[in-house]
């Protein structure tokens, strides 16, 4: 039995990480996730008029009140990251 979590922000790179260590349920997601009709879903679900957050309360949550939440998400993906590498996969690098 296997154990993965995937991030979000590496949507893609999770995709592929399922599909190596889950094929039997996961096999060809990358390339149905690629189609012309999931992508116009993807761009037809994204947030509209977003409102970014200042560097300055980006800080405090990261330093006060979401530190240990920070910390773990920061550490899950580093895990993630390392899997990656480990089953020869290449992270895709957002532009």
């Amino acid at each position: 039995m296997c154990h993965v979590v995937g991030v979000l922000e590496q949507f893609e790179d999770t995709l592929k990480l399922f599909e190596r260590m889950i094929p039997a349920v996961y096999d060809g997601v990358l390339n149905i996730y690629k189609t012309p009709l999931m992508q116009m879903k993807r761009q037809s679900t994204k947030t509209v008029n977003v409102t970014y957050m200042s560097e300055q309360s980006r800080q405090y949550f990261i330093n006060g009140p979401l530190k240990y939440d920070y910390d773990l998400y920061t550490y899950v993906r580093q895990l993630f990251n390392e899997r990656l590498k480990r089953h020869g996969i290449e992270r895709k690098i957002k532009t």
